[in-house]
């Protein structure tokens, strides 16, 4: 049904969820009865709405407090919704734990919470999506959902780790 939410498995390991927009079905003597269901992840609600141009975040606001503020509306509202390190989203999608045997790089992600912004505000039309995207892009910082679409992943590109193949 329209709205309903779905969560794709191969083997019992999670690659996507979403929401079902919209469900098409056709019909013909020879081809039998045809579903085409078309949907969208959960963050592309976030990527449909517009941010509040008159929302100002002040000078105290950390990265981790703005975020919650930003995603909370669409459910990620805990600061357990919002990692940094992305290895348990890449084992979830391949289907088991991959060991590492290059050492780990220093990361200036460390804890979301020592990320201080400056006041700011959305601009007039901008998507909320897009006004989180720049924010954390300051920090050099990228958004990503996890697989299973309960938590976000605020992290950087780890060009160091191990290849899956």
């Amino acid at each position: 049904r329209l709205g309903a939410r779905v969560r794709l498995y191969v083997d019992n390991v999670p690659l996507s969820e979403g929401f079902i927009d919209e469900i098409e079905i056709d019909a013909d003597r020879r081809g039998g009865v045809q579903y085409v269901i078309q949907g969208r992840y959960r963050l592309g609600a976030v990527v449909a709405a517009i941010a509040d141009p008159r929302t100002v975040f002040p000078d105290d606001t950390t990265l981790a407090d703005f975020l919650k503020q930003v995603f909370s509306p669409f459910g990620w509202v805990s600061d357990d919704a919002f990692v940094i390190d992305a290895s348990a989203n890449r084992n979830a999608r391949t289907g088991g734990v991959r060991g590492d045997p290059t050492p780990k790089r220093q990361t200036k992600t460390g804890q979301l919470k020592s990320f201080v912004i400056h006041r700011l505000k959305p601009h007039n039309g901008e998507g909320l999506f897009r006004f989180a995207q720049r924010v954390t892009e300051r920090f050099g910082l990228f958004i990503i959902r996890s697989c299973d679409g309960e938590t976000l992943i605020i992290g950087q590109p780890d060009f160091d780790q191990a290849p899956l193949y």
